[in-house]
């Protein structure tokens, strides 16, 4: 520790602290604008000029190495004259134009004059302006989708800058010139594109970069502020909302260290304008005679109660079925599945719509063993089948950190060319679908080079013997790789001296995607990574809470907490809490129960916020079934396909419009404020099923979503002491217990299973994100429409050479199931064979072209000549 004095205190910090560090410890106000702790110093504002006794001159604080004995004034005459002098020369030129800027009022240079109690600057010299065209008012440029640049504003301290190298590590945005002439700008015919572009307005000190969404549309004084959640990806990144009026004008970070160290992707940032979307639905709606009537609440439960109990009484309680939501709360997603099982009496529940066989659920597979804090601690980072960088972008930037700030190793394996493969040390793209020969032959090589400890693991000789089918050299040529990249990935994981391997979306939608997981803990556990720490194997889910649905037992098999049907005690245990008797037989999952549907076994289904013809893998067996539903329930925020065929359409609130808790894909459980009432009569989740359930003479007393929170505390064990009023702000990790035992695991063999070539549909059809969209909830978003305007069909390089095609030509793409017109992007990042399209644009639905019943898509491709 480094002792100083600090204005007569006396101050102890670390080594390699700064002055502006010890200032900080003890409260001593110091102004800044280029600093920023998560930034390397530069001290290029000069603001932060203090006086050090025996040195001459004022120094810079943000760059000033705290020193054993150090005496510093931030008060004397000589260093508050320089900061004077300093912010002199800043107001010189800046236009001083506060009450049209929308910095105002939040704005760190206003804050600075207004303490110092400067207005004005004693330079006489006209102002530098920097022109951008005639017909700019303020002399401002576009310089992305959603970033506007005003260079007059600027004070030059190169945050926006840094950000994007240090932080995004995209360097879309550099500074040219120098000293007064200095300009921030994107390369010459180039934009500020990266997916945390609204991190540099946020950090902007003054009014220089601002977001198109929120310009000069309200002052931010006239806000109210609510702490929130993310609603999309499963990061679980904190948002603060800034709202007024029932409306929301824009979302910032609201930091947590633990998740995301106070960056947000665009996605979380510009997204949140769906809530208000002009087309929101507020009323009930009932189907009668082809149109959809606005109807009362109380119309709406007698029609809906009804409805359900003549059905069931009809045929019976499992001719009835559920879908939840993995963008619901985890109150939302309890009640929901209460209802179903002691109203109406059935398991046929789930929320997995995105996939046609789910991946069983159980706590291996359901939160990360790892916490994200943890990937700046461990050794090494495997990412397999998962593009990091769209799936998961806040994790992609603690990666991103690990690897260039704190020296972290990085490998990628997928079959296609990531964004985030560019800082591993080691990229390698296979050949599709063929994981788990890669995964058996880097086990192989394990133990063929001795880095294996069969002291402490347990490896039978006949297990051991059948690996010997995947040497690397035949696995190479499995994989379409070559031997090397399966040697040298396995030195690496085998010396390791802690792991963390990351499992993505590829792993979860795999055809044999049981066989990849139970390959991949093969490979953790001879690699010995149940037992190192910061090392696990973590498999990576989609969206907001998919976590919570499943912890919460929306699901066929599971109850709350994953705990299996036939888990009686436990069963037992929610029959006295619910005074109900719950059905024992396992329930169907979504393929299921549409195939249920189409059978004529189940005849009323209730859809939760989500969108089955939108996102089921099989749009058309989707649309075929539907139709024979006797009661189709809707209830959900926005118009849809699945809304105009519904008999009864039910408003539920937006992730804005209601409390609640949600849990992150590291299994943190974090709570949500409501930044305003409902819209129009729209009604929480929660409440919509309490409500109903009372017009059905079932046991709800829930009168609000703490009481729910409550509940779940007391009759889930992993959520024991989670409820709502409990949280902080940064929310608390549920203790997974699902990292297998070394003493107990055992090596289980995997064989692998090669696919076929389709003659007639010769290219594999992979689907997936966007960078700037998640699923199709986002694709309502204006603001993420500028950044992604309209769907693709992304070919190999190599591919189109052969077909003849072009970057923008129109192509034809068909399946077995249907076909799309779609334009052409030509993509090094491909491998021959295959073809990418994004699934977040229902007009050009991807999932027409999709069957639940094939293991693996295929499709060809044909160029349209006009």
């Amino acid at each position: 520790m480094i002792t100083l004095t600090i204005d007569g205190k006396p101050v102890q910090v670390d080594q390699g602290s700064t002055v502006l560090d010890a200032c900080r410890k003890v409260g001593i106000y110091v102004p800044t604008f280029c600093w920023d702790e998560r930034l390397d110093s530069i001290g290029a504002c000069r603001i932060c000029l203090v006086e050090i006794e025996k040195m001459p001159k004022l120094q810079v604080a943000c760059i000033t190495p705290a020193v054993e004995g150090m005496i510093v004034s931030t008060q004397s005459a000589k260093a508050y004259g320089g900061r004077q002098s300093i912010m002199e020369l800043m107001l010189a030129n800046h236009p001083l134009d506060c009450p049209t800027c929308d910095k105002g009022g939040e704005c760190d240079l206003q804050d600075v004059a207004f303490l110092s109690r400067q207005d004005s600057s004693p330079m006489a010299e006209p102002k530098r302006r920097f022109f951008t065209s005639p017909e700019s008012t303020f002399d401002e440029k576009q310089i992305g989708p959603l970033i506007y640049l005003t260079m007059n504003r600027c004070i030059v301290c190169f945050k926006c800058v840094r950000f994007t190298s240090e932080i995004a590590c995209e360097g879309d945005l550099g500074a040219f010139e120098r000293g007064g002439h200095t300009q921030i700008a994107a390369g010459i015919g180039e934009a500020v594109k990266n997916e945390f572009s609204g991190n540099i307005v946020e950090i902007c000190p003054v009014g220089a970069l601002t977001s198109k969404p929120f310009r000069y549309k309200v002052r931010t004084w006239l806000t109210q502020k609510k702490a929130s959640v993310c609603n999309y990806c499963a990061d679980g990144c904190n948002l603060t909302l800034w709202t007024a009026n029932n409306k929301i004008f824009r979302a910032t970070s609201r930091r947590n260290d633990a998740v995301d160290e106070g960056w947000i992707c665009d996605k979380g940032r510009f997204g949140v304008d769906i809530v208000n979307h002009p087309k929101r639905i507020t009323s009930p709606l009932l189907e009668k005679s082809g149109q959809k009537l606005e109807i009362t609440w109380e119309e709406a439960y007698e029609f809906a109660s009804k409805s359900l109990k003549s059905i069931k009484e009809k045929h019976c309680s499992n001719s009835v079925a559920a879908i939840g939501s993995a963008h619901c709360s985890n109150e939302d997603n309890y009640l929901l599945q209460k209802f179903f099982r002691s109203v109406i009496g059935t398991n046929h529940i789930d929320h997995r719509v995105f996939y046609k066989n789910p991946l069983p659920a159980s706590n291996s597979i359901c939160a990360m063993q790892n916490s994200i804090e943890d990937l700046e601690k461990t050794g090494l980072i495997f990412v397999l089948g998962c593009d990091l960088t769209v799936e998961h972008p806040i994790l992609g930037l603690r990666i991103k950190k690990a690897v260039t700030k704190l020296g972290q190793k990085l490998i990628v394996a997928n079959n296609r060319g990531t964004k985030i493969g560019k800082f591993a040390s080691q990229e390698i793209v296979y050949k599709f679908s063929s994981e788990v020969a890669f995964l058996n032959a880097v086990a192989h090589q394990l133990l063929q080079s001795g880095l294996v400890d069969k002291n402490k693991l347990r490896v039978p000789s006949e297990f051991e013997s059948w690996l010997k089918e995947f040497s690397s050299q035949r696995t190479a040529d499995d994989c379409s790789i070559s031997a090397s990249e399966i040697e040298a990935f396995a030195q690496a994981i085998g010396r390791a001296q802690s792991c963390i391997i990351l499992l993505g979306r590829d792993v979860i939608t795999h055809p044999y995607h049981k066989d990849v997981l139970q390959a991949a803990q093969n490979l953790a556990y001879l690699a010995g990574l149940f037992e190192k720490e910061f090392s696990g194997l973590n498999l990576l889910w989609e969206y907001s809470n998919s976590c919570g649905a499943q912890d919460m037992g929306v699901l066929p098999d599971r109850l709350p907490g994953l705990i299996p049907l036939s888990d009686s005690a436990y069963r037992a245990k929610l029959e006295r809490a619910w005074n109900c008797k719950l059905p024992e037989k396992s329930g169907y999952n979504v393929k299921q129960i549409l195939e249920a549907i189409d059978r004529g076994e189940i005849k009323a289904l209730y859809v939760m916020q989500e969108d089955l013809i939108a996102n089921f893998p099989d749009q058309g067996f989707v649309r075929k079934v539907l139709p024979k539903l006797e009661f189709l329930l809707v209830q959900t925020i926005l118009p849809s396909e699945m809304t105009k065929i519904a008999h009864l359409v039910l408003p539920g609130a937006s992730f804005a419009e209601k409390e609640g808790t949600y849990t992150s894909d590291e299994g943190r459980v974090q709570k949500t404020q409501a930044a305003f009432k409902p819209l129009g009569n729209s009604k929480p989740d929660w409440q919509i099923l309490r409500e109903l359930s009372l017009w059905m003479q079932g046991p709800f007393v829930h009168y609000s979503s703490q009481e729910i929170s409550e509940e779940i505390a007391n009759l889930v064990p992993a959520y024991s002491g989670k409820q709502s009023n409990k949280l902080s702000l940064t929310g608390e990790r549920i203790l997974s217990n699902g990292q297998p035992n070394v003493g107990d695991y055992q090596l289980k063999r995997v064989d692998f299973q090669p696919l076929q070539p389709n003659k007639e549909y010769p290219f594999h059809l992979l689907t997936g994100n966007l960078v700037s969209h998640s699923g199709t909830l986002s694709s309502w978003s204006a603001s993420l429409r500028a950044v992604a305007k309209e769907v693709f069909c992304e070919i190999s390089v190599s591919d189109s050479d052969q077909l003849q095609i072009n970057n923008d030509d129109w192509v034809e793409i068909e399946s077995a199931q249907g076909k799309l017109k779609l334009r052409a992007r030509i993509s090094d990042r491909l491998r021959e064979g295959t073809v990418f399209v994004p699934i977040n644009f229902p007009e050009a639905p991807v999932n027409s072209l999709l069957d639940k019943d094939s293991l693996v898509d295929t499709v060809k491709i044909n160029k349209i000549i006009d």
